[in-house]
């Protein structure tokens, strides 16, 4: 994992349309993640059907984001066992998780620790969660260029997305490591 370089501490609130003004310049170079946040975000949060978490610096300058969803993820048997997820063996595939929709930074604030902050309140968000509802995996779809990072983080990949093969559709068992 990547030590943290000149990180300050981030504060985190819910997306708003009193950020609307800080979220129209933000840029993570990535289209789709920045179209997300910009165009979908507030009103999926406004139906609470994707709810998305803004970061801020000290200064309130919007460093980053991330958004989450509930779902269900299949794991199939040899994964489990390849895994060693023995204490969830079961016929059964499907497994209770929340989403990790997207997360971004702001380009200014790359490669400088504050997309692992983000990771990890997002994990710790899931995990509070995990204690009123059953939940255990976070989920996620990522591109070739960030795999990387999320196996970092002990990720485990599960296959190619069905949608698009540019992406990977990868889960964390966060009671195991987090």
């Amino acid at each position: 994992m990547n030590e943290f370089l000149d990180v300050t501490p981030l504060h985190f609130g819910k997306i708003s349309r009193e950020y609307l003004t800080l979220i129209k310049d933000f840029d993570c170079g990535k289209e789709v993640v920045n179209n997300f946040l910009k165009i979908e975000a507030l009103k999926l949060h406004e139906l609470r059907k994707v709810i998305t978490h803004l970061a801020f610096d000290e200064n309130q300058n919007l460093v980053g984001y991330f958004s989450l969803f509930n779902e269900s993820v299949t794991i199939v048997k040899s994964k489990r066992e390849q895994q060693n997820w023995d204490d969830i063996r079961s016929e059964k595939s499907i497994f209770p998780a929340i989403r990790l929709h997207f997360l971004g930074v702001n380009k200014d604030y790359q490669g400088r620790g504050y997309g692992e902050q983000l990771l990890f309140e997002a994990i710790a968000i899931v995990k509070s969660i995990s204690t009123d509802s059953g939940c255990n995996f976070i989920t996620l779809e990522t591109q070739s260029d960030t795999i990387q990072f999320y196996i970092d983080r002990m990720f485990v990949r599960l296959k190619q997305s069905d949608h698009d093969h540019s992406y990977n559709d990868m889960c964390l068992r966060f009671d195991w490591y987090y």
